[in-house]
């Protein structure tokens, strides 16, 4: 007597599971890359925030100091903090592998009074500061480069 039932054979299942598997591969994965796109924006945001908070205490700094006590000599300077004071406070030197800011952030100026920010029309009295923060051990990096001009009209 003839079996007339259907079903699923082994090898029919078994190329349904591995179909299953791959398309659950390809999932996980593109959800993996989502998240790490996701946390590289959220890190680039925030290095552009300590980048743009440190632009703005130099002004501060430039417009709250003479001009004299503001220059400094040319060179690295690590601004894992902003301090209150840019002269008295803040000494030269590299942040070495010195990650702060109580995150995972680094945070380095290269102060340049030599450089008349020939990139722009040429002042005199100008300073190029160039403000780069750093994740991840240094892979990854947001880089600032501004201007300050000594803009204040000194009258006699």
């Amino acid at each position: 007597m003839l079996n007339n039932k259907q079903g699923q054979s082994l090898v029919e299942v078994l190329i349904g599971v591995v179909l299953l598997s791959v398309a659950l591969l390809a999932l996980t994965n593109a959800v993996v890359r989502a998240l790490r796109a996701a946390a590289y924006a959220r890190d680039k945001a925030e290095a552009t925030k300590l980048a743009t908070e440190a632009n703005e205490w130099f002004r501060f700094q430039r417009d709250s100091l003479s001009w004299g006590d503001f220059e400094r000599p040319a060179g690295d300077y690590c601004l894992n903090s902003l301090p209150g004071n840019w002269v008295e406070d803040v000494p030269a030197g590299d942040c070495g592998s010195n990650f702060d800011l109580k995150t995972k952030f680094q945070r380095q100026v290269y102060f340049d009074p030599d450089d008349d920010c020939e990139d722009g029309p040429l002042v005199e009295d100008a300073i190029k500061i160039t403000i780069n923060v750093a994740w991840e051990n240094g892979n990854y990096d947001v880089e600032l480069v501004t201007c300050l001009t000594k803009w204040q009209v000194i009258t006699p």
